[in-house]
């Protein structure tokens, strides 16, 4: 899932600021560019993973032709932020399912190097619906 992140670029004596526009009060810097993207990822992932065991809602990235005409600054670069929305711990479950659903998860699963096992395919493709 992938949410813009706004850079407020820095210098030898100021840090680069990152802000998340989707993400209310999430901010974070770091001493370079390449930095301060590192650390607004690792936090904006351990930010959402506690948003969500606290029983809050992610907060749903908006579509990037939302802020097409948005003027951030001229000090600013906009970027994004990739976020692993498989982090929780895995639960097994059974389920039955018809044969040719079967037939077409592997089908995808073969030809689609984004998902790993029929497991990962489920659970990309509930959270692609769910946060749509």
């Amino acid at each position: 899932m992938k949410y813009l992140a706004v850079v407020e670029l820095g210098d030898n004596e100021t840090a680069f600021g990152v802000s998340v526009p989707d993400v209310e009060g999430f901010f974070s810097a770091g001493d370079t560019f390449e930095d301060a993207l590192t650390k607004a990822s690792e936090g904006l992932q351990s930010h959402i993973e506690l948003l969500l065991e606290l029983g809050g809602e992610l907060p749903k990235p908006s579509d990037i032709g939302t802020h097409t005409l948005t003027n951030f600054g001229e000090n600013h670069i906009v970027s994004f932020i990739d976020i692993d929305m498989n982090f929780d711990k895995k639960e097994r479950v059974n389920i039955s399912l018809p044969r040719h659903i079967l037939k077409y998860m592997d089908k995808e699963v073969e030809s689609n190097p984004k998902y790993k096992d029929r497991s990962d395919f489920i659970a990309k493709t509930a959270l692609e619906k769910r946060y749509a």
